[in-house]
């Protein structure tokens, strides 16, 4: 073959195939290859649908957290009252306190305030001039209204025990609940 082609040679490369190495090289690949493993699938899609459930659970307090940290960071006055005020009612939502169809005011002073011991009548009454007045806050109702979250969400996760807590946040139809009914 090599005597036939002229010289200089008109062409680029010559390649010579070796039909033996690649017959060798497909078996090896072929031994390498291994069979498709049921159990590493069954345990994969396993872990797939505990972690997709246990979002599932958890999403009542990852909002719940959301909300305290909104209320918590919020340097203005309108919106730390407006996340307070939502935090706090879904926090008391969650652990079964609601409101019904009674007034925020109601609700606050005559459900919360005395099961409690908390103020929240008095931050409910401003958050409700920040909400609907056009009047600025005076300078102790600022006050009410940065120093109410903190305390209120410690006295209401205190009176109540752990187990009961963790239990009530687990229930979804609650957190449902809470988005669907009409915010009056």
């Amino acid at each position: 073959i090599f005597s036939k082609i002229p010289n200089p040679a008109p062409i680029d490369e010559i390649k010579i195939l070796d039909t033996e190495k690649e017959k060798q090289q497909k078996q090896a690949a072929k031994k390498e290859k291994k069979p498709f493993d049921f159990w590493r699938l069954f345990w994969s899609l396993l872990l797939i649908i505990g972690g997709v459930i246990l979002l599932i659970f958890s999403l009542p307090w990852l909002v719940y957290r959301w909300m305290k940290f909104k209320a918590i960071q919020n340097k203005n006055v309108k919106r730390k009252a407006y996340w307070s005020y939502t935090s706090a009612m879904y926090l008391l939502n969650q652990m079964n306190f609601t409101r019904g169809n009674s007034s925020a005011m109601q609700f606050a002073k005559q459900q919360i305030d005395p099961k409690f011991k908390t103020d929240f009548g008095a931050f409910i009454q401003v958050y409700l001039k920040t909400k609907y007045s056009p009047q600025p806050l005076e300078s102790w109702e600022e006050k009410i209204i940065t120093l109410f979250y903190k305390p209120f969400d410690k006295t209401v996760r205190n009176s109540l025990p752990f187990k009961t807590r963790f239990s009530r946040f687990l229930n979804f139809y609650r957190t449902i609940n809470f988005f669907t009914k009409p915010k009056i």
